[in-house]
C-alpha cells in the first residue's frame, strides 16, 4: 500500500504532465492502465484520496478520426462551414495552461479543457489572449482566427467534450470504483453504487443497477436469463431494453439539439463531443454486449449495422479490471463508433451551415438524427421488453482470469413498473438531497429520468422534440452547463 500510495501521490503532483503523456502517440495505454490500476489498488487501504482526472484517450482518438473523415471530403459541409465560421469566429483559447495548476482567476470565466484554459460559454478571448470577456462586450472586435485556427478550435472542442463525462466524474468516483475492485477480490459480487453514479449511467450508455428480489413488493416478470450457469442471486432489472435505449438516445438527442442551437459554434462542437462519448461507450464491449458479424474488413454502414445490441452491462456487477482493458481496445466496435461519429459531425456541420432557426426545422432534424443515425447504431436484437443489465461471464464480477468457471450475473426478469417507479423515485429524492449538500454540485446531475415502458423513441421519435421555449433558451446560450441536459421543458 505504501508503494501504491506513492504512485498516486506522485500522479497528483504531476497529473498534468501525465495527462499530456497519455495523449502522446507512444505509451498512452501503458501509462493510463498502470496508473488506473495502481490507484484502484491503493484505494483499498484508504490511502489514495486523489482527484486525478484521467483522460480515456480512445474517445478522443475516435472523435478525431470522425472529424478528419468529414473534413477530408472534397465538397463537404464541414469545409464550407469552417470557411463561413472563420469570418466571425469566437476565439476561446486564452493561451493559458492548466496542466499543473488551475486557471488563474485574472483570466476571467475559464474552464480547464485538456490542459488548456478556455473561455466559458458566452465569453471569448481578448485579442491579446490574456483574459475572457463577455461576447457582447467584444462584439466589434475583428476575428483573428484563420480558417485553420477555426478548424483547430472545432476539433479541440469536440475532443474535449468527448472526455468530459469522465473528467467531470461524480465526487469520489475513483475511490468508489477502487473499493469495488477490492470487494470483487474478496468475493462480493454486487456493489452498492452511489446515487450520483446511478444518475449518470445513461451518459455512459449503461443501464440502472440491478435490485434484489427482497426490494420488490410485486411479483416481477420472469423474462430474463434462466441458464443453469447464472450466478445464484435473485436479481432483477428496473428497466427494459427499450427503456434503456430510449433513455440513452434522448440524452444524445438533447446534446445534439444544443450543438446546433447554441449561438457559439465552438460550444456546439463541444456538445457533439459529449454525445459522442455516450455513443462510443455503447460500442465498448465492456459497456454493451453486441452480436453480429465481426470482421477486419473496412468499416462500412453494412458492417456496423450488423452489430446489434444484445444487452447493456450494468456497473454494479462488472469486473473493473476487464472493463478498463476493454475500454482501451481499438477493435471493430471502436471503429464503428468513429464511423457513426463521422455521420454525426457531417449532420452537425450541415445544420450549422444552414443556420437552423425554427422549431419545426429543428424537430425534423432531430427526427433524422434519431432514426437515421442513433436507432441504426443502437438497433436491438430481440424483445424490447427483456431486462437490461447484468454482465456476461467474461465481464461479470465473478470472472477470474485464472478460473475456467466464471459465471454470468444476469437479471432473472424485470421488476413491475410500479416497483421500478417507487425505487427510482427514492433514488431521485436522495440525489436531490445529496446535490444540495455536496461541495461539488456541478459534478452531480439534477435529476434521474426514466420514461415509461410503452415509450420507444425509435418508433416515436417525436419524444425528442423540443419546444419554442427550449429553442429560445438554447439560442441565447441559456442551457444546462457542463455535460448535463435539462429535462424541465421537455415535450414528453
Amino acid at each position: 500500500p505504501i508503494l501504491l500510495h506513492s504512485f498516486c501521490q506522485f500522479d497528483c503532483v504531476v497529473r498534468g504532465a501525465f495527462r499530456w503523456y497519455q495523449l502522446s502517440s507512444d505509451g498512452r495505454l501503458r501509462v493510463d492502465m498502470v496508473f488506473r490500476v495502481a490507484c484502484f489498488l491503493a484505494t483499498l487501504s484508504g490511502t489514495c484520496a486523489t482527484d486525478v482526472q484521467y483522460s480515456p484517450s480512445l474517445h478522443q482518438e475516435a472523435m478525431s478520426i470522425a472529424y478528419s473523415t468529414v473534413r477530408d471530403e472534397a465538397r463537404g459541409e464541414l469545409k464550407r462551414f469552417v470557411l463561413q465560421y472563420a469570418q466571425s469566429a469566437i476565439d476561446k483559447d486564452t493561451a493559458g495552461s492548466c496542466k499543473f495548476v488551475g486557471c488563474w482567476s485574472m483570466r476571467g470565466p475559464t474552464q480547464c479543457l485538456l490542459g488548456v484554459c478556455v473561455c466559458k460559454e458566452g465569453f471569448r478571448a481578448t485579442l491579446d489572449d490574456q483574459s475572457c470577456v463577455p461576447i457582447r462586450e467584444d462584439r466589434d472586435v475583428e476575428s483573428h482566427l484563420s480558417v485553420s485556427g477555426a478548424e483547430k478550435q472545432f476539433r479541440f472542442m469536440m475532443m474535449a467534450g468527448a472526455v468530459e463525462p469522465d473528467v467531470m466524474s461524480c465526487p469520489g468516483s475513483q475511490e468508489e470504483m477502487g473499493g469495488q475492485t477490492y470487494e470483487d477480490a474478496i468475493g462480493i459480487r454486487v456493489y452498492n453504487i452511489s446515487l450520483c453514479r446511478i444518475a449518470i449511467q445513461a451518459y455512459h450508455a449503461s443501464p440502472l443497477p440491478l435490485v434484489s428480489l427482497d426490494m420488490l413488493d410485486d411479483i416481477p416478470e420472469h423474462n430474463g436469463y434462466t441458464g443453469y450457469d447464472n450466478y445464484p442471486l435473485q436479481l432483477y432489472s428496473l428497466m427494459t431494453l427499450g427503456q434503456w435505449r430510449t433513455q440513452v438516445i434522448m440524452i444524445m438527442a438533447k446534446e445534439f439539439f444544443y450543438s446546433v442551437s447554441l449561438p457559439d459554434a465552438s460550444e456546439g462542437a463541444r456538445r457533439v463531443g459529449i454525445l459522442f462519448h455516450t455513443l462510443s461507450d455503447s460500442f465498448s464491449a465492456s459497456h454493451v454486449i453486441r452480436r453480429g458479424f465481426l470482421s477486419d474488413m473496412e468499416t462500412s454502414s453494412q458492417l456496423c449495422e450488423a452489430m446489434v445490441v444484445f444487452n447493456p452491462i450494468s456497473m454494479d456487477v462488472v469486473n473493473w479490471l476487464r472493463h478498463v482493458s476493454a475500454d482501451a481496445s481499438r477493435d471493430i466496435y471502436w471503429r464503428c463508433a468513429a464511423f457513426y461519429g463521422a455521420e454525426i459531425v457531417r449532420l452537425w456541420s450541415q445544420a450549422r451551415l444552414g443556420q437552423v432557426r425554427t422549431v419545426e426545422v429543428i424537430n425534423d432534424l432531430l427526427d433524422h438524427f434519431t432514426q437515421d443515425i442513433l436507432c441504426r447504431a443502437l438497433s436491438i436484437d430481440g424483445d424490447l421488453g427483456k431486462p437490461a443489465g447484468g454482465a456476461s461471464s467474461y465481464y461479470s464480477s465473478d470472472s477470474v482470469p485464472w478460473s475456467p468457471h466464471s459465471r454470468p450475473i444476469l437479471p432473472r426478469g424485470v421488476a413491475s413498473e410500479r416497483d421500478a417507479d417507487r425505487i427510482i423515485q427514492g433514488w431521485r429524492l436522495g440525489l436531490e438531497a445529496y446535490r444540495s449538500t455536496t461541495s461539488s454540485p456541478a459534478r452531480v446531475p439534477s435529476t434521474l429520468r426514466v420514461l415509461a415502458r410503452d415509450v420507444d423513441v425509435c418508433a416515436t421519435p417525436e419524444v425528442n422534440h423540443v419546444s419554442e421555449a427550449d429553442l429560445q433558451f438554447a439560442s441565447q446560450g441559456r442551457v444546462t452547463p457542463d455535460y448535463w441536459v435539462d429535462w424541465s421543458s421537455s415535450v414528453v
